[in-house]
Formats: structure tokens, sequence, C-alpha cells
């Protein structure tokens, strides 16, 4: 039987909270709905390390899909990212050096991995990020923002955002720290992972079959009044020609999807309207709240903004709305939306630029929902 001094004993517990406040509490701004200490990190598949030297970093042995389970470390620093926020772009120094400071650790390095996730970003870009910024550890990319919604976003995550996972007995990812925008200390952040590193996994009480993902927080709701939003619409479509017969909001509530019939030189057709709001992506952006309207055909007819801003919380000009309309009408939601900076996004506001293309992406199954509904045929 194993026995334990009273001293012994209070001194495990001093050493435990004052882990524990590192853990939980860091720089005043850690993630309050994204994660907290003791989730389980959400079961995903990576794509393939983008080089060899990757592969070896993180300990893989072939260039295949993988799960943080697979990565040989201890404790793994997910740093979430999109590589046109400003605050991550500040965040890149910060990071090599503080990245360089655990390699050179002979305490940490080895047990500790490095890996950088570009949020809604594609090869091309996560590659130019990483070539400007000097970053030697991988970033993979989340194009279509699949992790993110996994982990708990829109709404509960804004980049940067950094998560501390560590693997338990069964090599499942638990979180035992989060961070949510832009961080400059630099002890502070190597002192964080330090107790991470340092933290007693067995104090952790992980319910199976609980939090299988992380909790995804309520979604956004557009800054008009549902009369006031069947009141624009309306408008817009009658705008395009013809008379609107019948516009009204239908199933599911929370998707916001309007049907209507129009009445054109002795021709009826159905024309659809998807509302779109989208909490902010990074840390110094805002809502997105847009229109689009499609025909039974699945052609995109129109594009109004709601609530759409641009660096400095400015709003879109005319010239930048018709720059978006002659880029998506007469698009079909049943074709890819692959975002191309060069030609695609708005000046200053290639972050909401991304997340409308992202948000089309998924006109096609609101399509599919309208077509079993029957309101396609």
């Amino acid at each position: 039987m194993i026995t334990m001094k009273k001293e012994g004993f209070s001194v495990i517990l001093v050493l435990f909270f004052c882990i524990l406040s590192l853990v939980v509490s860091t720089s005043g701004k850690s993630s309050s709905k994204g994660t907290k200490l003791g989730d389980l990190f959400p079961s995903y598949t990576f794509p393939p390390p983008p080089s060899s030297q990757d592969l070896t970093y993180l300990g893989l042995t072939e260039q295949k899909p993988f799960s943080l389970g697979d990565v040989q470390a201890e404790l793994i620093v997910l740093e979430l990212l999109n590589i046109y926020c400003t605050s991550c772009q500040k965040q890149a120094p910060i990071y090599n050096e503080i990245f360089d400071l655990v390699e050179k650790d002979p305490i940490m390095k080895g047990k500790v991995k490095w890996m950088g996730v570009g949020i809604g970003n594609n090869a091309n870009e996560v590659e130019f990020f990483r070539k400007s910024k000097g970053i030697t550890f991988p970033i993979f990319t989340d194009t279509q923002f699949k992790l993110y919604e996994a982990i708990g976003g829109p709404g509960g995550i804004r980049t940067p955002f950094t998560i501390l996972v560590r693997k338990d007995e069964k090599g499942r990812g638990i979180v035992v720290d989060s961070h949510i925008g832009f961080r400059r200390d630099k002890d502070e952040i190597v002192e964080g992972i330090k107790a991470a590193l340092q933290y007693d996994m067995a104090y952790l009480r992980v319910e199976e079959g609980k939090r299988a993902a992380l909790p995804i927080t309520e979604k956004l709701k557009p800054p008009i009044s549902d009369e006031e939003l069947l009141k624009k619409i309306k408008a817009e479509i009658a705008a395009s020609g013809g008379v609107v017969e019948e516009i009204r909001r239908i199933p599911p509530e929370d998707e916001y999807l309007y049907a209507g019939k129009v009445k054109a030189k002795d021709e009826e057709k159905r024309l659809f309207a998807k509302v779109v709001s989208w909490p902010p992506v990074c840390d110094i952006c805002h809502d997105i709240h847009f229109v689009y309207i499609f025909d039974q055909e699945a052609k995109i007819i129109d594009f109004i903004p709601l609530h759409l801003t641009k660096y400095g919380n400015r709003a879109w000009s005319e010239k930048d709305i018709a720059g978006m309309k002659s880029r998506l009408i007469g698009r079909s939601l049943l074709e890819a939306f692959e975002f191309n900076r060069d030609v695609d996004a708005v000046t200053r506001a290639t972050i909401t630029s991304v997340v409308i293309f992202q948000r089309l992406n998924k006109g096609k199954e609101i399509y599919a929902a309208l077509m079993k509904q029957g309101y396609v045929k």
C-alpha cells in the first residue's frame, strides 16, 4: 500500500492548481465557447503532410491522411489561422521564435510538435504564407472549413486560435489549453506549453461517448427582421423583371430560406432566396450577412449584401458589390465554387470573399433539399 505524507500531498495540490490556472487562463482571453480543459478533440483526418520534411517532423511513416493520434508527440500545438487575418500575420514571427525555443529545449524537443491549419485557405495560399513568413512547421489546409466547424466554429472560434492537445492512454486527443486571438508575450506562451506538457492526465476524467465533437454555438441570425427580409427579397426579385405573385419563408426555420413565384411574359417560374449569416472568422473581422437568389435550374440570378465589411469596418462600396455580382450571377449552385484570390477577392475583404464562396458551395445541398421537398421538379 502506497502512503504519502500530508506535506507531500499539499505540495502536489498546490502544483496541480497552479498548472490548472495556467492551462485554463492565458492572457485573459481563453476560449469559453470553442474548447475547454478536458474536451475530446474531434475525430478528424488531416490530409497528407505537404512535404517529406513535414512527414519526418511529425513522426509519420507514410504520405497519407492521418489523425492527431498518429503524430509522435506528447503535446501538439495546433494553430488555426487564415493567411489574410492580420493578427495571424503578426502572430507568425512570434510563433516562429517560440517554435525555435521549443526545438532547442532539451525537455520539450521531440515531445512537443507544432501544426498549423489554414482555415478557408488552399494549398497554394498556405505554401505562400509559409515561405513569406519563414514558417518551418507544417501547415495544412481546411479549404471547406470542415475542421473549423467540427471544433466549434463558427461563432466560438476566431483566428488566430491555438489549441494544446495531449494524448491519453487510448491515443485520443484531449484539449488541455486553448486561446483565441493575438498573443505577444513569448515567456507566457512558453510557460503555458511547459505547463500543458507536465499536466498529469490522470486528473482528467473524460466520459466515454461525451464530447465526440466540441460544442457548436448557436446560429447567427440576420441583422433585420423576417418582415424586412421578405420585403427586401421581394423588391430585388421584382427589380429583375416580372410580377412577384407569391413569396414566403419555408422550412427548416433556421435556414432562412424563401420560395416565390414570379410571372413574366405569360410565363410563371419559381425563384428561391437563401439568407446567409456567418460569424467572424478572424479576431478583428465582423459578421457576414448576404442573400443569394436562384431559380429552379439552380442558376444564381442575384446577390444581395445585408452587412458586408472590409478592413477597418468599412462597408462595401457599390463597386465592390458590382464586382462580386459579376463573379456570381449566372453561375450554377451545382458547380464547385473554388476561390481564386486574384480574381474573386474584394480588396481589403478577402476573408469575407472566401466565406461567400464557401457558403455558396453549400448551395448544392440547399437545392437538393428543395428537390426532396417538391419545390423543384
